[in-house]
């Protein structure tokens, strides 16, 4: 589990990896700090009825560890 500091990135996109998030930072010129240090796979991002992402939920996904981590 990464420490409580660290950018998580939580999609849908099945294909989507920490690796192609760098090639893309750097070749825009931006740094590696501005990357997710880990992305993670869920089958349904939550949100609430207002489309909103559900903060409250997407942190319980975080701390368990009922994802998929890809972290290449």
């Amino acid at each position: 589990m990464p420490n409580s500091t660290a950018l998580i990135l939580i999609t849908e996109a099945v294909s989507a990896t920490r690796a192609e998030f760098l090639v893309f930072a750097k070749a825009h010129g931006a740094m590696d700090l501005r990357v997710p240090a880990e992305v993670r796979v869920v089958a349904k991002v939550p949100v609430l009825s207002s489309g909103k992402l559900d903060y409250s939920a997407v942190t319980k996904m975080v701390s368990g560890e009922d994802m998929k981590t890809r972290a290449a």
